[in-house]
């Protein structure tokens, strides 16, 4: 349940909501709606984020491989694969180290020599 990509996206939720709460009560202040000094904006962000991380605990007792309760999950649901890779040389052994070599090339055909009357 506790898992290191679980840990990872419940750290990245608190970040996330630290930044915003912090952005937020910053603003609100620039914009006179109240008075919070840096002190009071860090406090309100710091709750704000230590509730995001107890939040992502309680949810993942829903039985959820993520931290959100309305199914987002830390396990993909795609799984890339790479294309099946070439033999690039022509000696039937894909990537073996040797360069690439182009076609060969058709050797134009000769011309027919011309023979010169003496003058």
């Amino acid at each position: 349940m506790y898992s290191t990509n679980f840990l990872a996206a419940t750290a990245e939720r608190a970040i996330k909501t630290f930044a915003q709460t912090l952005l937020a009560t910053v603003g609100a202040d620039a914009a006179g709606v109240f008075t919070a000094s840096t002190l009071d904006a860090v406090t309100v962000a710091a709750g704000a984020a230590l509730i995001s991380v107890l939040t992502s605990f309680a949810s993942a007792s829903t039985g959820r491989t993520g931290p959100s309760l309305i199914g987002e999950t830390t396990a993909p649901d795609v799984y890339i694969t790479n294309p099946p890779a070439r033999d690039g040389d022509g000696d039937g052994l894909v990537n073996d180290g040797k360069p690439n070599q182009a076609p060969a090339k058709k050797a134009a055909p000769k011309k027919a020599a011309v023979k010169r009357k003496p003058e």
